[in-house]
């Protein structure tokens, strides 16, 4: 790592630390191990836009690395319920994967800085270099320490322009792991809400595969029962606080094989989701703009065939109350012409 770092060897140097995050964390080091696997993002954000710089041969095994850290640094978060920093990783998950698949997604000023620090993480940050298998345990019950001294509300920080998403609107971010589903909701002004379910991927996979082949299959009802596990899985360890949120509008960002499938077919035995909700796939929050948008009045022509009854001009018959009715749209806005 310190060559990688001498030599401005910025991909070596983010993989370098993501190796150590590895070992730190086998070593049952958590919080030294994210503090280097956040180092390690950090680094491929800031590089992201000169990823097509890299060596052919090392770009797919590069983007590789970085999900692989992405999705253990997450991990790492939900275990230590530091939610929000575990939705930041996971949004800037999803850039990546953009990024690797359409090549064109070059991020934006909000993901070029990474993964927020903590304050004791910050100081500790430049010393990185001096961490050994000797000294780790004190300095990871340190770190640690001083974390749990921080208040939840400073742990969970959630950024000025997230708070910013309009009022009734949450985001849904499912997290696909080995053993089990983590599922994250936000709401503006609000602390992140966590729910785990026990089940493994290939279960979750197996029963996401069953409910396609239902949908495709127009003469079978297959389909409804894996469409009320899924739900049971998705929305319904969150569905109080949809209610306590007064969600009408859920930003989803699929994770994994969850990409495969319509959410809004979802059902509850009674509803489907799409009854419930008005149901948008986010890209990444990081890439979107929630500032309120100036509402401009518009500008409407108003018009009817109205005529005596029987009368016909174009091919088409009278309809004489239509005008009273065109009048009536036209006087509930301005900058109307009838």
């Amino acid at each position: 790592m310190t060559i990688a770092r001498e030599i401005g060897n910025r991909d070596s140097e983010g993989i370098a630390l993501a190796n150590l995050g590895i070992v730190l964390s086998k070593a049952k080091r958590p919080e030294l191990a994210i503090l280097f696997y956040k180092q390690s993002i950090n680094v491929s954000e800031a590089i992201r836009k000169d990823i097509k710089k890299l060596d052919k041969e090392l770009q797919q095994s590069y983007l590789a690395t970085v999900e692989n850290t992405y999705r253990d640094l997450a991990d790492r978060l939900l275990q230590q319920n530091r939610i929000m920093e575990a939705l930041q990783v996971l949004d800037l998950l999803k850039v990546q994967e953009l990024e690797d698949y359409l090549k064109t997604i070059k991020g934006s000023d909000r993901s070029a800085q990474g993964v927020r620090l903590l304050a004791p993480e910050k100081a500790l940050s430049d010393k990185l270099l001096a961490v050994s298998p000797d000294n780790s345990p004190d300095i990871n019950n340190q770190l640690a320490n001083q974390i749990q001294q921080l208040p939840k509300t400073e742990i969970n920080k959630v950024p000025d322009y997230l708070n910013q998403i309009p009022r009734g609107t949450v985001l849904l971010y499912p997290f696909i792991l080995g053993d089990r589903l983590e599922i994250i909701l936000f709401a503006p002004n609000n602390l992140p809400i966590r729910r785990t379910t026990k089940i493994s991927k290939d279960q979750l996979e197996t029963l996401i595969s069953d409910f396609r082949a239902g949908l495709l299959d127009a003469g079978s009802e297959d389909f409804r029962e894996p469409s009320i596990q899924l739900y049971n899985l998705l929305i319904k360890p969150i569905e109080a606080e949809l209610v306590q949120f007064q969600a009408k509008t859920i930003l989803y960002a699929p994770d994994g094989q969850l990409r495969y499938i319509p959410i809004t077919a979802l059902y509850d035995g009674k509803q489907w989701l799409a009854e419930k909700y008005q149901i948008s796939n986010l890209i990444a929050y990081t890439l979107s703009d929630f500032t309120p948008q100036p509402k401009n009045a518009p500008n409407i022509l108003a018009g009817a065939f109205g005529g005596k009854a029987g009368d016909r001009k174009f091919g088409q018959t009278a309809l004489p109350a239509t005008v009273r009715e065109v009048q009536a749209i036209a006087n509930s806005f301005q900058h109307s012409v009838t």
